[in-house]
């Protein structure tokens, strides 16, 4: 028997959040709810893990790795990216202060107090704001900030999954490095704009399990590929 909850609701112009929590046989789970649309939960990490994991799986670089992390979420892409020790910098950019401020308080058992970590800084911010201005170049940068291109729970976050803001995420990532987007859909669109700006594009499908029911998620690994070099030094 399911038993849940409203923990907090936090209400402010054009957004409303609330965190829920479930407990399922003695089992507690996450819930967090933006405008009435569910958007993360704490059984549905595996994701959010692999958004990291992944890209480190397709770079060649092994040390002095610098991440930029876009949307927080209940810190499982963060606690991800402080696993490896070649990881030096690992830079999140947060709209809401509301959610830093759950992952402290409520979090804490599902992301390991991986703020505390000292190669973390956390940013509040617009992630399409702080990618125009932003001095830093990364080798890696992950974006999951909503549900993706086709179930928009934000109409304003649309601007971050087209063409020009890829272009501009090509310009701060280091030479051989990996933009990693999280969706909740197949989208061939998402794929298509990807594929304008980067070289490669390719979408790895996470199946999540949760109640003896199945649910897919989407990852899309965009990355130029490295110039062919010749004996004589020619590419």
């Amino acid at each position: 028997m399911a038993a849940r909850k409203l923990v907090t609701r936090v209400e402010r112009p054009g957004a409303e959040l609330q965190l829920w929590e479930n407990r399922i046989e003695g089992r507690k789970e996450w819930e967090m709810v933006i405008n009435g649309v569910f958007i993360m939960a704490s059984y549905n990490h595996l994701s959010s893990e692999l958004l990291v994991k992944n890209a480190v799986q397709r770079i060649d670089k092994r040390e002095g790795l610098d991440i930029l992390i876009g949307g927080l979420g209940m810190g499982y892409t963060v606690k991800e990216a402080c696993r490896y020790p070649e990881v030096v910098r690992i830079e999140v950019v947060e709209l809401d202060p509301v959610v830093v401020r759950w992952n402290r308080l409520y979090f804490q058992d599902e992301n390991a107090d991986c703020l505390d970590d000292a190669r973390v800084r956390v940013v509040n911010g617009d992630f399409h704001d702080y990618v125009m201005v932003t001095p830093h170049v990364y080798d890696i940068i992950t974006m999951d900030i909503d549900n993706g291109p086709m179930m928009l729970v934000q109409e304003g976050n649309r601007r971050v999954y087209d063409s020009e803001f890829f272009r501009k995420v090509r310009d701060i990532l280091a030479p051989g490095g990996v933009f990693a987007v999280w969706s909740c859909n197949h989208d061939p669109g998402l794929a298509e704009r990807l594929e304008e700006v980067f070289s490669v594009c390719e979408m790895d499908e996470v199946i999540e399990e949760h109640n003896r029911r199945q649910v897919p998620y989407y990852l899309y690994f965009a990355y130029d590929l490295k110039p062919q070099m010749y004996g004589d030094g020619r590419r």
